[in-house]
């Protein structure tokens, strides 16, 4: 016998137990202690019976359990855009009632604030882009963007400092230097 206790390995191992238990019946004693208790040869035999009968219980139950989960995976897949749209709804209706919107276990989501990190970052960019453009024309202008080329630095007092060089992002369509926009 291996050392495995799989179910099926536990089942063959039960199975022939009961077998030898019953082969050799008559020369067992009429009682043996284990566990601390006395248990006869029926007794053991009526304990292993139990134990091969809740091991084959347990594929069918497993199965069972796979079929359920695998139905509610595809009813959730298949009612997750219905149920989304509902909630959308009531929220879209009820928005000026927070008394019925919570009947319904929903509340209405806040606008998230950006960060002031975000909002640091957002200036500098802005700053960085309208010093890269300076006076062109309108379509010259709306091609070109100034991208960060390193990190933004806020210090404790609030003090900027950016990357130092600005790297333009222009369209593919963007006229050469020195030519005259239109």
């Amino acid at each position: 016998m291996t050392n495995k206790t799989s179910s099926i390995n536990v089942i063959a191992s039960d199975t022939q137990l009961i077998a030898g238990i019953q082969k050799h019946k008559t020369d067992l004693p009429a009682s043996i202690s284990l566990v601390g208790q006395e248990v006869t040869p029926d007794q053991a035999v009526t304990i292993l019976q139990a134990r091969i009968a809740t091991a084959n219980a347990v594929p069918p139950a497993k199965a069972a359990y796979a079929k359920a989960v695998a139905a509610h995976t595809a009813e959730m897949q298949e009612t997750d855009e219905l149920v989304r749209d509902l909630r959308a709804y009531l929220v879209l209706t009820n928005k000026k009632s927070p008394d019925v919107l919570a009947d319904y276990g929903l509340t209405i989501k806040k606008a998230a604030k950006p960060s002031v990190a975000t909002k640091v970052v957002a200036v500098e960019k802005r700053t960085q882009t309208r010093t890269l453009r300076g006076t062109t024309g309108p379509k010259a202008k709306k091609t070109m963007k100034a991208a960060l080329t390193g990190p933004v630095v806020v210090d404790a007092g609030g003090t900027v400092q950016a990357a130092p060089a600005l790297a333009p992002h222009a369209a593919s369509s963007a006229a050469p230097e020195g030519t005259p926009s239109k």
